[in-house]
């Protein structure tokens, strides 16, 4: 007992406790023929060699089973290299009395950790350390035992567990002879069937014949319900699809997926989770990317109207005159698109400005005329778009008028003076930039106040509208052409992936630093012998007290 008798417990249990002893996290073994092979073993038969040779790479074989290989298909069984017998190397490796293999200068016993050099020339065999003392610092490039001049060429390297390139070339996972094997194992496999192994009557057979035939029916059915409910969704005159451009409906038909559409939005239609807690749903075993839908259509197509950066331009034929607008579609491309779709089909054509209010706006747009009809291109209501660079700021500001948040339809109103109060309210599409005069002439119409400021008599009405810019339809040919370019590239068939070569096996070179990155380009050199540079070294530079840039 005392105050430091807890001092050594821990509130925590280590990695190895954790695996070893709480049922933690262990590794998985490998399967199959991998690694390194060791250094006493055969590439071919991958037992302990008795008689070892190799060849120029330095791939140890037992003769007895190398020579006869060789003889019979001329290729080396390691790396599939034509290989004749007379390019096979009797090597003499030297036993010691417990009968290991070891260096017959240094006595060292050969092992996995061994770097281990064979001379070409004679087949003798040491260690490397051996040949790099009293051969390669003396300058002497004669034998060891039996003092015959040999090359730098000439000294093979056997096995060296740092050379990667050495190592990857013994390595099980690489050898020619053994991928051969696993082919033909493979396509054993492949050529036979399920049914060859099954002996069945003929009762049985016709059985399943007629379930593969109903099976066939039955998709068959399924694919053409598809396609019907396909053509119906997409028929014009379907009141879902009001407003909708053909290239649009041609768009929906071709089934891009949410990636396709939105890039990056990978979302999958749910049918495997579906399957697998449902038994109502058909097996699904695959995460298959959904289909998008049209909201997703049009935001991508919206998306792609702005980013064209062009502008939509229209003229409104009026009683009192023609005003030449510019449409904004660069920048609120929905709002842009329903303005420019009804001037097209002629929806305004005979609407009055109901309401002029002189000073503030003019509001037209309701094909009824009492200020409470109207409909969007789509039929229905629309979002707001709201942007800081398109603001109520000056006169001939064109917006939509609504009736509260995210209800915009039809009618829209044209600005007298700037009046900041409805920005981020209403949403701003367009401004006149032609036909001033006759907007002069509109907020002077007299009106009758005590009738919502309407305008007296015939009024102001809208005779027509003339479109003359609508990059809308350019817009639909680059989203057609985009997402079939997509769809073309998924359906193809794919090419088998190229593993690159790993950077830890690129050799090392002057001009880099460890294995990856580039060393920058040294200083030029001095002329003073001691190798030092000709410029003298910088001072620091003194910082003022209370300067903490560099804190």
């Amino acid at each position: 007992m005392g105050k430091n008798q807890h001092s050594k417990d821990r509130m925590f249990i280590t990695a190895t406790e954790w695996a070893a002893e709480y049922g933690g996290h262990k590794k998985k073994r490998a399967v199959g023929l991998a690694g390194a092979l060791p250094f006493e073993c055969c590439a071919l038969s991958l037992l302990p060699f008795e008689a070892p040779c190799c060849a120029r790479d330095g791939i140890l074989f037992d003769a007895l089973q190398l020579l006869p290989y060789v003889k019979e298909r001329g290729v080396s069984p390691a790396t599939g290299a034509p290989l004749g017998v007379k390019d096979v190397i009797r090597l003499k490796m030297a036993k010691n009395l417990d009968g290991a293999w070891h260096c017959p200068v240094t006595c060292k016993v050969f092992n996995n950790h061994s770097k281990v050099v064979a001379i070409a020339t004679t087949g003798n065999v040491f260690a490397y350390e051996a040949v790099r003392e009293l051969c390669f610092k003396r300058n002497c490039l004669e034998d060891l035992l039996d003092a015959s001049p040999f090359a730098r060429g000439d000294v093979l390297l056997l096995h060296d567990p740092d050379d990667e390139d050495l190592k990857r070339r013994r390595d099980l996972s690489s050898f020619w002879h053994l991928e051969q094997e696993r082919k033909k194992t493979e396509a054993k496999l492949g050529a036979a069937k399920h049914g060859d192994h099954i002996r069945a009557s003929d009762g049985d057979k016709g059985i399943v014949a007629e379930a593969k035939k109903n099976v066939a029916k039955a998709d068959a059915a399924r694919e053409a319900k598809e396609q019907a409910r396909l053509e119906a969704m997409n028929a014009p005159d379907r009141p879902e699809n009001k407003g909708l451009t053909p290239t649009f409906l041609r768009v929906r038909r071709l089934g891009a997926t949410t990636d396709e559409v939105l890039g990056g939005s990978r979302l999958t239609s749910g049918a495997t989770s579906g399957s697998f807690t449902s038994s109502a749903m058909a097996v699904s075993t695959t995460a298959a990317l959904r289909a998008a839908t049209d909201d997703e259509l049009k935001t991508a197509r919206w998306k792609l109207l702005r980013g064209l950066g062009q502008k939509g331009y229209v003229r409104i034929r009026t009683s009192l005159g023609d005003l030449n607008v510019e449409v904004r579609c660069d920048i609120v491309p929905r709002a842009a698109e329903n303005f420019l779709g009804l001037c097209a089909a002629g929806y305004y054509d005979g609407c009055q400005f109901h309401r002029v209010l002189r000073h503030f706006v003019a509001q037209g747009g309701d094909p009824t005329g009492t200020g409470t009809g109207g409909a969007s291109v789509w039929g229905g209501k629309f979002a707001d778009e709201f942007d800081s660079r398109l603001t109520h700021e000056s006169r001939g500001i064109l917006a939509y008028a609504n009736a509260g948040k995210d209800m915009n339809r039809s009618q829209f109103y044209v600005t007298f003076k700037s009046a900041s109060h409805l920005d981020n309210k209403h949403t701003v599409f367009g401004k006149v930039v032609g036909g001033h005069d006759a907007l002069d002439r509109i907020e002077n119409v007299p009106v009758a106040e005590k009738d919502d400021h309407r305008p007296k008599g015939d009024g102001v009405k809208i005779l027509g509208t003339d479109v003359f810019v609508d990059p809308t339809a350019e817009a639909d040919a680059q989203f057609e052409a985009t997402l079939k370019a997509k769809i073309a590239a998924r359906d193809a068939p794919k090419a088998e992936p190229v593993v690159p070569a790993k950077l830890a096996d690129a050799p090392h070179s002057v001009g880099s630093v460890g294995k990856y990155l580039k060393r920058a380009a040294a200083p030029a050199a001095s002329s003073d012998l001691r190798g030092t540079s000709s410029k003298k070294a910088r001072a620091p530079a003194k910082k003022a007290y209370g300067d903490f840039s560099g804190f």
